[in-house]
């Protein structure tokens, strides 16, 4: 579990989140929505304690994220940025490394890693020669190994094609199904209900909405958010506010 309470951040004399507080429960997926620079990311590296606060407080699993020395930290709280470099290593080493805060060999939980992300054949690969959905599910593979109950996992759909994404998907549910806290950021609005339990709709460094994803996509907020018009039929459609003026 991930709470923020009353938190503010900023990277120069402005604040990027203004007072956020939010509860993210064990045994759900949590989609961080909002426009571009609406302080998502920033939201999750605060999370994954690589931003403090200027005021408020982050706690993960009901303790302080100051409280935790690092390897204490990496054990509750596995984090996933948008960019990462590409190691010449193989997949089985990367995967590997994902043990580190556990001081131990763990090859089951690599094995059972690999074999999750359905890369137990390519665990000798070198990660460069992977394509792009074969390589986020390396990074996956990474997280699983690291067997943290809280998993925090930013845009990990971006740039992949149908079939990657909903590889992705698959392994997001799996993580809710162990029971962990997961919260990741989307961009896609229309697998928000296919991924989510609750949505996180931020903008402007605050929080708009916090509820069901059904819910958030008729929202006002949604409106106000993104500028956009919500349109009634099967699905989410939307269309520019200036397009009914």
């Amino acid at each position: 579990m991930i709470e923020l309470e009353g938190v503010s951040f900023g990277y120069g004399r402005g604040d990027t989140l203004r007072q956020v507080s939010c509860r993210m429960q064990d045994g759900e997926v949590v989609g961080l929505i909002g426009p571009n620079g609406a302080g998502k990311s920033t939201l999750l590296r605060l999370c994954a304690g690589l931003l403090k606060p200027r005021q408020g407080a982050v706690r993960v699993d009901g303790r302080s994220v100051d409280a935790y020395r690092a390897r204490a930290f990496a054990r509750r709280v596995a984090f996933l940025p948008q960019s990462r470099p590409v190691p010449a290593i193989s997949v089985q080493r990367l995967v590997e490394m994902g043990r580190f805060a556990h001081g131990t060999d763990g090859r089951e939980a690599v094995e059972r890693a690999l074999s999750a992300v359905g890369l137990l054949e390519d665990a000798r690969r070198d990660v460069r020669t992977l394509s792009g959905g074969q390589r986020q599910m390396a990074y996956l593979a990474m997280l699983l190994a690291q067997e943290s109950p809280n998993v925090l996992l930013d845009e990990p759909l971006t740039h992949l094609d149908i079939g990657a994404q909903l590889d992705v998907i698959r392994v997001i549910r799996q993580m809710r199904g162990q029971g962990k806290c997961v919260a990741v950021v989307l961009h896609d609005l229309a697998l928000l209900p296919q991924i989510c339990d609750r949505a996180l709709l931020v903008h402007q460094g605050q929080i708009l909405f916090c509820g069901p994803p059904g819910e958030c996509l008729l929202s006002p907020a949604l409106e106000q958010a993104f500028g956009v018009c919500v349109l009634p039929g099967e699905g989410p459609g939307f269309e520019r506010r200036q397009c009914f003026t």
